[in-house]
């Protein structure tokens, strides 16, 4: 009789690692030795970027471990502040810079870097963007946020005042830190979906002023 050797799939993993912010004004940040995981070589690692500007600025490009980052959708709030997200395959070394250019000097940077490995398929999708500029409030509503089955959502909050208490809601989004990178800027996730969902994500805040709060899906 044959027989069939069964092979338990791998459980796809997400996890925070670490945030890290920069309060000098420049127009490229070199975030020095952060901590990507354990190498493997299914890992993908994702950054979220934050910052403040005195003017409206793009995020050009990005390296994460020396690796070229694919550049997902980014959101500006006026000309004060903005926050987009970049990924890449980097399968090697338990740390590594993350370098951020823009395209003119901004006030300030912080990122979060996130780790996911065993996902069945090579290379994130951005499956959804969607985001909030609030002005002069304490919560900022981002509506319609999909989440794939499989999938993952980052997000983040960037207000243009330094202020307490950011927190999230929505698609069981949970808080993962914060970092003073001239202001406050607040990162937050869910886990693995075990099935696809759309929600309204909702980050609300202490002190009355504008922001701008973004979520970004994949799979």
């Amino acid at each position: 009789m044959a027989q069939f050797l069964h092979i338990a799939a791998a459980t796809i993993a997400k996890g925070f690692r670490a945030a890290y912010g920069d309060g000098t004004n420049l127009t490229t940040y070199t975030f020095s030795a952060c901590d990507f995981g354990a190498p493997d070589t299914s890992r993908e690692v994702f950054v979220v970027i934050g910052w403040s500007q005195g003017a409206n600025r793009t995020l050009t490009s990005v390296t994460i471990g020396g690796v070229a980052a694919t550049l997902g959708s980014q959101a500006n709030q006026s000309t004060q502040a903005g926050v987009r997200v970049a990924f890449a395959a980097v399968p090697s070394g338990t740390t590594g810079d993350v370098v951020c250019t823009f395209s003119g000097g901004v006030a300030s940077c912080a990122i979060a870097v996130y780790r996911i490995t065993d996902r069945p398929i090579a290379g994130a999708t951005e499956t959804d963007f969607a985001s909030q500029g609030q002005s002069l409030g304490t919560s900022a509503a981002i509506a319609g946020v999909d989440v794939a089955t499989g999938g993952f959502t980052l997000s983040a909050l960037a207000p243009l005042a330094s202020t307490s208490g950011g927190s999230p809601s929505g698609l069981s989004i949970a808080l993962d830190g914060s970092v003073a990178a001239g202001n406050l800027i607040y990162f937050a996730s869910n886990s693995i979906q075990a099935s696809a969902g759309s929600a309204t994500v909702t980050w609300t805040w202490a002190s009355t002023t504008s922001a701008i709060a973004a979520a970004w899906s994949f799979s």
